[in-house]
């Protein structure tokens, strides 16, 4: 609605409809005048009712999955149906304004300069089409292929936000896509696990394809390390944060700082900046995701050759930092994903119906693909020398860690007990080798 009522600091389209060439006809005036007080008035009702949905539906979760079960419950029936209703409604009712008012314009000759108000128009009552359907999904039954949830949204405080997505993509991009395209080309660093593409292939519907893995430009085995200490104890032991605090401090010490955390919750994010802040906050920038924006937080690492920044999710892909500014990147445990995500949970739900195994089907993919994506922030180019540390014993012991280490570049591995990893990281640092 801001683009057609505009605001203080700019004009809306209806403002520059009402001076522009649509003026001259009083039907078009007299509509942009109703679409005006009836945006207005709606610009205060539909986040209200957002608002009253996220009181009813978000008061002991940030997220609720909407189910089959649920629609059949009473109190959902009747706090919850009848704002959905009042919603849909609202902007229905503001599709079929908009929508007459388009027609209305079409009798008017525009010129070129003055065309861009009545494509904002057109835009805004598309979205609002768009988000009247989407709407109407939360009542209904989306069965095995969608997925409904609401949210709170920051950028509304308490309010609610109403989503749909599809549980299964790959019959979606076989009719949009594959099968509508003479020829598509698929890249990434990313998209195998344990060297094969049959992973992405399920999940993306592509039966008969054309695959192929190309190698990599830098020498892994020259420009960099992975150190792999067997002896720490596994995540659900009770010393584990202890013997982790204790471990990421020792090798940042030994790269000297120019170091990624990557962590796998906001919680270790905040403890690890606040245990690093206090050992090493008076020698180089400690940096830590949530205290200032994501690409404040890279260019002050870029600025400085020995700053430490802690981070989880963005952080594990998209970021580039070149040069001896990343030397370490350390990842305390393997990222595997607790499926608490509405979607998530639906297809866990969607593999178990089949007779698939979840964890293999979904979590462990996903761990491996991210643990990948980790690896990649070390080495961006062929001049990039340094190590990585995989800190979770799990990586030796469990069935599924020849998947994870078979998926990683084949850096030169450094495994053993923590003092032998220690040792043979301050050589390496040192410009030494085994």
């Amino acid at each position: 609605m801001g683009p057609l009522l505009g605001s203080k600091r700019r004009k809306g389209a209806f403002q520059k409809l009402k001076k522009g060439a649509a003026s001259k006809d009083e039907d078009v005036t007299r509509s942009l005048q109703a679409c005006s007080s009836w945006l207005s008035q709606m610009r205060e009702e539909v986040p209200a009712l957002y608002g009253l949905l996220g009181e009813n539906l978000l008061d002991t979760s940030p997220e609720l999955r909407v189910t089959s079960t649920m629609l059949e419950d009473e109190a959902f029936q009747t706090q919850v149906e009848p704002l959905v209703h009042s919603l849909e409604e609202r902007l229905r009712q503001t599709v079929n304004k908009l929508g007459a008012l388009e027609s209305r314009l079409d009798d008017v000759e525009v010129p070129v300069e003055e065309m861009q108000p009545l494509k904002d128009v057109s835009r805004a009552r598309r979205r609002i089409e768009q988000h009247v359907e989407r709407v109407g999904w939360m009542l209904q039954d989306g069965g095995k292929d969608w997925c409904r949830w609401a949210e709170t949204t920051g950028a509304l405080g308490s309010s609610a936000r109403l989503c749909v997505a599809p549980i299964d993509v790959s019959k979606i991009l076989n009719d949009i896509l594959w099968s509508a395209m003479h020829a598509v080309v698929v890249t990434s660093a990313t998209l195998t696990v344990g060297g094969k593409f049959d992973t992405y292939k399920q999940r993306h519907g592509l039966e008969e394809c054309l695959s192929t893995s190309f190698p990599s430009p830098f020498e892994y085995s020259k420009q960099s390390v992975l150190a792999l200490p067997k002896d720490l104890p596994t995540p659900d032991a009770p010393n584990w944060q202890d013997a982790i605090d204790e471990q990421v401090l020792e090798m940042v010490r030994i790269s000297g700082g120019g170091a990624f955390i990557l962590c796998t919750s906001h919680a270790m994010v905040g403890h690890l900046g606040a245990l690093l802040s206090a050992e090493f906050g008076d020698s180089f920038p400690v940096l830590i995701q949530g205290r200032r924006g994501r690409e404040r937080l890279l260019q002050q690492f870029k600025e400085h050759r020995d700053a430490v920044l802690v981070g989880t999710d963005s952080f594990w892909e998209g970021v580039s930092v070149k040069g001896e500014g990343l030397r370490m990147v350390i990842i305390p445990r393997l990222p595997f994903r607790v499926p608490s995500h509405p979607v998530a949970q639906a297809r866990y739900e969607a593999a178990e119906a089949m007779g698939m195994d979840p964890f293999r089907a979904f979590s462990l993919p996903e761990a491996v693909i991210k643990l990948r994506q980790g690896f990649g922030r070390l080495i961006r180019s062929k001049d990039d020398r340094g190590a990585v540390a995989i800190l979770d014993r799990r990586i030796h012991e469990r069935s599924y860690g020849r998947i994870f280490l078979h998926s990683l570049p084949p850096a030169r591995r450094l495994v053993g007990p923590t003092p032998s990893v220690h040792s043979r990281l301050r050589d390496f640092f040192a410009g030494e080798s085994d």
